[in-house]
C-alpha cells in the first residue's frame, strides 16, 4: 500500500527565503577559509562608483557567527512568511532593493566598510509590519503588535544613527523605510477595497 500525503499536510518551504539563508551561509562557510572575500565583496563607501558590485555582495557577508544566524534567524521568521503573501519574485526584489538601498544609507552616514543582511531583514520587517499590522509577535518575550515592533525598532535605529558602536543602524533604519514604503504601497495596490 502506498502513502500519499493530502495536500494540507504537505511542507512548503518558501524558496527564495531558503534559498538566501543557504548562500549567506556558505558565503560564511568560505570566509573563514579566505579574508579576501570580505575584502573583495564588503561595501566600501569611497568604491561604490567603481565597483558597484558592492552594494550587492556585501548583503551576504557577516561578521561573525551570531551577526549571521540573527540576521537569517529574522529572515527565516518574517520572510518566509512575506513571501507566502507577495510571492517569490517580489520578495526577491524587496530583499534586494532594501538591501541595496540599505548600503547607501549606511554610505552616506559613515565610511567605514559595511557587511551583513540586516538592512534587507529590516526590510522584510517594515513591509510584514505593513501589510499585517495586528499580528503579534514577542520582542524579548513581550507581546506586541507587528506595527508597534517594527516602529519601535525604526525610532531606535535613527536615534543610534551616528553612534560610534560599529554597527550599521543608517542601514537598518533605511532597510526598515523601504520596507514600510513597499508595504505602503502593496496596501494600495493590492488591498484596496
Amino acid at each position: 500500500m502506498e502513502y500519499h500525503p493530502s495536500p494540507s499536510m504537505e511542507v512548503n518551504l518558501p524558496r527564495v527565503t531558503t534559498a538566501l539563508i543557504f548562500v549567506s551561509a556558505l558565503v560564511f562557510v568560505l570566509e573563514l577559509f579566505s579574508q579576501s572575500i570580505i575584502n573583495t565583496f564588503v561595501l566600501v563607501p569611497s568604491l561604490v562608483l567603481s565597483e558597484p558590485w558592492r552594494l550587492l555582495t556585501h548583503l551576504f557577508l557577516h561578521a561573525n557567527t551570531m551577526h549571521l544566524f540573527s540576521n537569517m534567524f529574522v529572515l527565516f521568521l518574517f520572510g518566509s512568511y512575506l513571501e507566502g503573501i507577495i510571492g517569490e519574485k517580489r520578495f526577491l526584489g524587496l530583499y534586494l532593493s532594501a538591501g541595496i538601498l540599505a548600503g547607501l544609507g549606511q554610505g552616506f552616514s559613515s565610511a567605514v566598510p559595511s557587511l551583513g543582511a540586516s538592512g534587507a531583514v529590516f526590510g522584510v520587517v517594515g513591509m510584514l509590519a505593513m501589510l499585517r499590522p495586528r499580528m503579534i509577535i514577542y520582542v524579548y518575550m513581550m507581546p506586541m503588535p507587528m506595527i508597534v515592533a517594527a516602529m519601535l525598532y525604526m525610532f531606535w535605529e535613527y536615534i543610534l544613527i551616528n553612534s560610534p558602536d560599529g554597527i550599521g543602524h543608517a542601514a537598518h533604519f533605511t532597510g526598515e523605510v523601504v520596507g514600510v514604503i513597499c508595504g505602503l504601497y502593496w496596501r494600495w495596490r493590492y488591498m484596496r477595497g
